[in-house]
Order: structure tokens, then sequence, then C-alpha cells
């Protein structure tokens, strides 16, 4: 999680310097997610960002709970 949400902050700051040669739509298959894209472009700040994500975590989280072999 700190790797993405650090990912996200230098991919905001890179748009932020370099909006015409930065092209946030390109880092899709790194981030896996278009909505983050749109955030990201929109200016969103990466904590709004980064808890937008937190419904869709805590349901991967119980699904991975179930392929646990210790627990």
């Amino acid at each position: 999680m700190r790797a993405m949400s650090m990912g996200l902050a230098i991919a905001i700051i890179l748009h932020q310097l370099y909006p015409e040669q930065f092209d946030p739509a390109k880092i899709l298959l790194l981030i896996g997610n278009a909505e983050t894209i749109q955030q990201l472009q929109a200016g969103v700040e990466p904590s709004r960002i980064v808890a937008s994500w937190t419904a869709d975590l805590q349901k991967f989280e119980a699904i991975r709970q179930k392929y646990f072999i210790y627990k």
C-alpha cells in the first residue's frame, strides 16, 4: 500500500511539473484503475485518492483471507 501511495505521489508531481510531457493515462497498466487516473488528472489530493480505494481493498482482503494456508 505504501509503495502504491508513493508511486501515486510521484505521478502527481510529474503531472504538475510536466503537464505537456507526462500523460497519466499511459500509466493505467501500472495503476490498474481508470478512476484513479481520472482523479490524478483532475488534481485530486493523493490522500483522497488513496481513501477512495478503501471499499475495494476491503473486498479484496475478504477474498484474500479465504486462501490463507496459515491463520
